[in-house]
C-alpha cells in the first residue's frame, strides 16, 4: 500500500487535495510556522473540511521558538479549539517533543 503525506499552506489548495486520497495532511498555520510561505490564517471551518479529507491532520511546527512564542502557540491552539481538529504535530526541532507531550498529552 502507498501512504501519502503532504503539506498544504492555503485554502486555495483544497480543491487539489480533494482529488487525492491523502493519509497524512500537514497544515501550515502562520502563528506556529516561522517559514510560512503563504501566511494564510485558516478558519476552523476550512480546517474541519481538510480533516474530513485525510486520515490524519497534522499541525506544522517548523522552528525554534522562544518561551513567549510557545505560549502564544499554546494559547492560540486552546482558544481556537484546534486540538479537537488536529490529530498531532509535525515538528522540525526534536527539542519540541517534550513541550508537545506536556501541553497536548492527547
Amino acid at each position: 500500500m502507498t501512504l501519502i503525506s503532504t503539506y498544504i499552506e492555503s485554502p486555495n489548495q483544497i480543491d487539489l487535495i480533494h482529488r487525492f486520497n491523502i493519509d497524512q495532511l500537514i497544515v501550515d498555520l502562520p502563528f506556529c510556522s516561522i517559514r510560512a510561505h503563504a501566511p494564510f490564517d485558516w478558519s476552523n471551518d476550512e480546517l474541519l473540511q481538510l480533516s474530513a479529507m485525510s486520515s490524519s491532520l497534522m499541525l506544522n511546527l517548523d522552528g525554534i521558538y522562544s518561551d513567549d512564542e510557545l505560549k502564544i502557540i499554546k494559547d492560540t491552539i486552546h482558544q481556537r479549539s484546534l486540538a479537537e481538529i488536529f490529530d498531532g504535530f509535525r515538528i522540525q526541532d526534536i527539542g519540541l517533543i517534550e513541550w508537545v507531550k506536556t501541553n497536548f498529552p492527547n
